[in-house]
């Protein structure tokens, strides 16, 4: 179909960017960022059948330009960029409380997976993932996303001497010092926050906080919540998580 093919040069869109899919139905922007550019073609005439629009660019350079041309919803990023680590873009995007990332890399490399996590990477597949597969995390990931923007809820919490801006996803002190917080970090704290002092479980946070309870295993929720733990000792000095040996977590304002 037409809207599938590559088209670049489109107003919108700059030098080194592809834009696919124009007519998407969804209204969701997904970039994907990959070395190999045949391969991201694959991948975006794959997301574009599903509604998506998508821009594909091939290195950190034109990866910059996309996202500074359209509202991204989400970034499925090659771990290995020919002319800049794509970890290093990760965890710029992180943050800076950029949009949601998939992280893509070899697959085998236990390492790179848990570092990709651990620097705020959402998700994690290889690059050899099934098709189907990858519409299922892209679709997982999309609707999180959406769930965490959306205003019904409150928009901002508190806890002693923290708040947490969910829209602008950012942390402030009393001080007035800031500091920014992942899409996933935002949907554990504000499960937290609104638990104060209750205790949650690994489970609970795998169904209600990270939003699937089929592809979020344990290891990637202990890793989110090390993340977030690290993150808020750094800018607090408070250890406002804490481990409940059996049970799970809980939130501790002191």
């Amino acid at each position: 179909m037409a809207d599938d093919g590559a088209r670049s040069g489109l107003p919108g869109s700059g030098p080194g960017v592809e834009v696919h899919a124009l007519n998407a139905s969804t209204g969701t922007c997904l970039l994907i960022v990959d070395g190999d550019p045949e391969h991201g073609r694959q991948f975006a005439t794959l997301l574009g059948r599903d509604g998506y629009q998508v821009r594909v660019a091939h290195d950190a350079q034109a990866m910059a330009q996309a996202l500074s041309e359209a509202a991204v919803g989400l970034v499925i990023l090659d771990a290995q960029l020919p002319n800049g680590d794509g970890l290093t873009m990760c965890r710029r995007l992180a943050e800076t409380g950029g949009p949601a990332v998939i992280l893509m890399g070899a697959g085998q490399d236990e390492i790179e997976r848990i570092i990709g996590l651990e620097i705020g990477a959402d998700d994690y597949v290889a690059k050899s993932v099934h098709p189907r597969e990858l519409l299922a995390r892209v679709r997982v990931a999309v609707r999180r996303n959406a769930e965490r923007i959306r205003p019904r809820a409150p928009t901002e919490y508190r806890s002693g001497g923290l708040e947490l801006d969910v829209l602008r996803r950012e942390l402030r002190s009393d001080d007035g010092t800031t500091q920014k917080v992942t899409p996933t970090e935002v949907s554990l704290l504000v499960y937290f926050l609104v638990r104060q002092g209750e205790p949650v479980t690994r489970a609970d946070l795998r169904e209600f906080a990270l939003r699937d309870d089929r592809l979020v295993l344990d290891k990637a929720v202990e890793t989110a919540i090390s993340r977030l733990r690290r993150k808020l000792r750094d800018f607090t000095g408070s250890h406002y998580i804490q481990t409940i040996h059996g049970t799970g977590y809980v939130w501790n304002a002191g």
